[in-house]
């Protein structure tokens, strides 16, 4: 069982890279475009992630970075991932640093703006 008192609610939040810093994980359930900016905020100071498949997250999200839910996961799924997350923590640390160097690479500013470049001149 959980202890209700290590999960945190927070909602949307002014300053998220500096709190995200301070969690041991992060769940973001969400069927709007939004939710793949929080994967990747998350990403970015190496917070392990569970998301649903919403917008762009399964391009970020896999089995190698992160748990990746159905867009509408079941609870029980859900309870499943956190308690891999709880129980595997070196596993989803790894799989944080993949998500990591994933972003970096493939979701660097650089990187996006060659990409809409591309797109404009192809």
């Amino acid at each position: 069982m959980i202890d209700k008192n290590i999960i945190s609610f927070k909602g949307n939040i002014d300053d998220p890279i500096t709190v995200m810093k301070n969690y041991h994980s992060i769940i973001v359930l969400g069927t709007h475009q939004g939710s793949p900016n929080v994967v990747l905020e998350a990403a970015s100071v190496k917070l392990p992630c569970i998301a649903n498949d919403s917008g762009g997250t399964k391009e970020i999200l896999n089995e190698k970075t992160g748990i990746l839910l159905p867009a509408i996961p079941e609870v029980e799924s859900l309870l499943n991932a956190l308690e891999y997350t709880l129980l595997n923590y070196e596993d989803i640390c790894h799989r944080a640093e993949n998500a990591f160097d994933l972003i970096k690479s493939d979701f660097s500013m650089n990187t996006m703006m060659n990409k809409y470049l591309k797109v404009i001149y192809d």
